[in-house]
């Protein structure tokens, strides 16, 4: 079964960290708690979506405990099923993708890390056209715009503190797409080898972008929950919980 409705009473596991993901759950009704160990992480309530992370790390595995903190009520999703069922609900992966950035917030703000300052939109659609040697993103730099490749000559370079990690030069290729989902600094840079034509996308419309690229969505959510599970890993490690 793809998925069913799951009931848990105050105090039972939902699942424990460690163990081989076998679903990821939506968050109905009830509260529940996240653990690292003996570690409390934080409570949350619905809508949220839990296990996300353990279907795409290495280990396969829950790199946190949940437990029902009140009786919960959940949607259970088979984790074989999950990038079948985020295509054909474009909905539920926008789900996720709100869950897993308002996580990531909340340990930002128990981290003591400042949110980014907010920047600047273009309207959608805008062509803008970068020569050769032109930087079109730099790392560290906040911004929250998203590009989509139209044509390049000889692709555009993506590096990480000086070393090249890619070049991508597929037309209808996005990039620059996780900031518009984390307001997080850019983690990378991207520069036009020749001369590229880009459309630029204001972060704000990622909703109705990721509704018409559903790959796109698969390719966000994976990403964050690489980055969710080394926050949780560094939250544990600094002894914090959330009262």
């Amino acid at each position: 079964m793809k998925r069913k409705i799951v009931t848990y009473p105050s105090g039972e596991s939902v699942f424990i960290q460690g163990a081989r993901t076998e679903a990821v759950y939506h968050l109905l009704g009830g509260r529940v708690s996240l653990w690292d160990g003996k570690e409390k992480l934080m409570e949350l309530e619905p809508i949220h979506i839990l296990g996300l992370e353990g279907c795409y790390n290495r280990a396969q595995c829950y790199p946190y405990s949940v437990r029902a903190e009140t009786e919960v009520r959940l949607i259970a999703y088979d984790h074989d099923h999950i990038p079948e069922i985020f295509f054909q609900n474009p909905q539920l992966g926008r789900l996720s993708l709100e869950s897993l950035v308002r996580q990531l917030e909340r340990h930002r703000v128990l981290l003591k890390k400042q949110p980014p300052a907010e920047e600047g939109t273009f309207f959608a659609g805008d062509i803008q056209v970068f020569g050769p040697g032109e930087y079109v993103l730099k790392e560290d730099e906040v911004s929250t715009q998203m590009y989509r490749i139209i044509s390049t000559s000889e692709g555009l370079e993506v590096a990480k503190k000086g070393k090249i990690l890619a070049v991508i030069q597929q037309p209808g290729e996005f990039f620059g797409e996780m900031a518009a989902v984390s307001k997080a600094p850019r983690t990378a840079s991207v520069r036009s080898l020749g001369e590229s034509v880009l459309e630029v996308y204001p972060g704000d419309i990622l909703p109705r972008v990721l509704e018409d690229y559903p790959d796109m969505t698969m390719r966000i959510i994976t990403a964050l929950s690489e980055r969710l599970a080394e926050a949780n890993k560094l939250l544990a490690g600094n002894g914090s919980s959330e009262q």
